[in-house]
């Protein structure tokens, strides 16, 4: 496997979780989900919630961020959450032109930024809807 950008923090974009503060960050590590590749970065807050953050890579090969919202949140949920109920949990979705989208990084156009919260619909401890609710966007190309 050649080496996957991933970056080395997420920027939030502020009041993005509200009033709440961080009161720990996890450095991003890969997530791998049915086939697809992602970056993951938890940040558990002071109010007892726990939020991740899932970036679409350019070399991820599988679905989508956005295609495979209920799968991530789900394995999310059992693997990094299993301690919390759905409602503790806060996800956002990330794209970032500067490692999300490759041929934009080539061409030197790398200058969007986008955040949409994921407002998940739960059966048990499994998602089965997601509805995007934008957060942030720094522009188009």
């Amino acid at each position: 496997m050649s080496a996957t950008l991933v970056p080395a923090h997420v920027a939030l974009p502020f009041g993005v979780i509200g009033d709440t503060r961080i009161a720990h960050a996890v450095t991003p590590e890969h997530l791998r989900v049915n086939g697809g590749l992602y970056s993951m970065a938890r940040f558990d807050l002071a109010d007892g919630r726990r939020l991740f953050v899932v970036s679409e890579l350019a070399e991820n090969d599988g679905p989508s961020v956005t295609n495979a919202a209920e799968t991530i949140a789900t394995a999310i949920l059992s693997n990094y959450a299993s301690d919390l109920e759905p409602s503790q949990v806060v996800f956002l979705e990330h794209y970032d032109d500067e490692f999300s989208y490759s041929f934009m990084r080539a061409a030197g156009r790398a200058n969007r930024v986008s955040f949409d919260r994921w407002e998940i619909t739960w059966q048990g401890r499994r998602a089965v809807f997601v509805d995007w609710m934008p957060v942030f966007n720094s522009g188009t190309h």
